[in-house]
């Protein structure tokens, strides 16, 4: 809990924007408790409904991004000579 406080503690970004981000990455690391906590935090320190949905569809694109660059592991395991 001391390291999680810690790392929320604002400096060269805001604790708003730290919690805006952390909600985003909870959605796309599938954790449902940090999904909880998260936006119950971020909802405290004044983030709207509308930064925290724009944050995680960022959050989804990149992860959906990330899946169709990592197609071509399949292809090559899938024309692979030695399968």
């Amino acid at each position: 809990m001391e390291f999680s406080h810690r790392v929320l503690t604002p400096n060269l970004v805001s604790k708003k924007e730290k919690l805006v981000v952390a909600v985003a990455i909870s959605h796309i690391t599938d954790n449902a408790y940090s999904i909880e906590h998260f936006t119950r935090l971020a909802k405290q320190e004044g983030v709207t409904i509308e930064e925290v949905t724009e944050t995680i569809l960022v959050a989804a694109a990149l992860k959906a991004g990330s899946a169709l660059a990592h197609r071509i592991n399949t292809y090559n395991a899938f024309v692979r000579e030695d399968n």
